[in-house]
């Protein structure tokens, strides 16, 4: 049994269309999936909660597979309870990708699907664990809620100038566009030329192990994090 969580906004509409293929696949050789469909930001954490939630106690293990962007995989992954019984696979349809580069992962989605479902001994790699000391307003310009005080990234996390990038593209009418030619890697840098121009200046405390603390004043500083 697979449960597929699908965002069918990714790359603009792109990640429906993918889908439509993979179901396709699936149905020709009679795999058993259940299909869920993320329809807001942060759904995908909800999903990911409830699935395991609902089937982790009966079935001792679970697959679940991921079609989306950088971004879907990364609120996926907050909804996991736990990771040692969770197999995930991915089925990347976003902008950059990130995530996969970093795997052995084709430009195929349906030779994706099949290595997935084929797949006899899954890979294993490490996550890393952002702990914020309380409870965070706002999570993202393009999300709506608060953003819990522990989250996990599984590509980078990062601060300033970087973030802000990130964050803007999560929202950027550009990106959407320009996805629509399959150039949606093009917005990054044009948003990254706007921050360096445009970013606000704010203060800043720094807090490091040892318990020295360096005050900056006036800097871009922007927390976030990518996948």
């Amino acid at each position: 049994m697979f449960f597929f969580l699908v965002n069918p906004a990714s790359k603009s509409g792109h990640g429906m269309k993918v889908w439509k293929a993979v179901s396709s696949y699936l149905n020709e050789r009679n795999v058993e999936y259940e299909v869920f469909f993320s329809k807001r930001p942060g759904h995908v954490q909800e999903l990911m909660y409830d699935i395991c939630s609902k089937n982790l106690e009966s079935e001792g293990r679970i697959n679940v597979v991921i079609l989306g962007g950088d971004g879907t995989f990364n609120e996926a992954i907050q909804g996991v309870i736990s990771f040692d019984k969770v197999n995930i696979g991915y089925i990347p349809t976003g902008s950059s990708n990130d995530f996969a580069r970093a795997l052995p992962y084709v430009d195929d989605p349906i030779e994706n699907v099949k290595r997935i479902i084929d797949c006899k001994e899954p890979l294993k790699y490490d996550l890393g664990r952002l702990k914020y000391e309380g409870k965070i307003s706002e999570r993202s310009s393009a999300s709506s809620g608060s953003m819990a005080a522990t989250r996990y990234f599984n590509v980078s996390c990062g601060i300033g100038f970087d973030a802000a990038v990130c964050e803007e593209a999560l929202n950027s009418r550009a990106k959407d566009f320009l996805n629509k030619f399959g150039l949606g890697k093009l917005a990054y840098g044009m948003i990254a030329i706007k921050q360096i121009f445009g970013a606000k200046l704010c203060d800043a405390k720094l807090t490091f192990e040892d318990g020295e603390v360096v005050e900056i004043k006036k800097c871009r500083f922007v927390v976030g994090m990518n996948t």
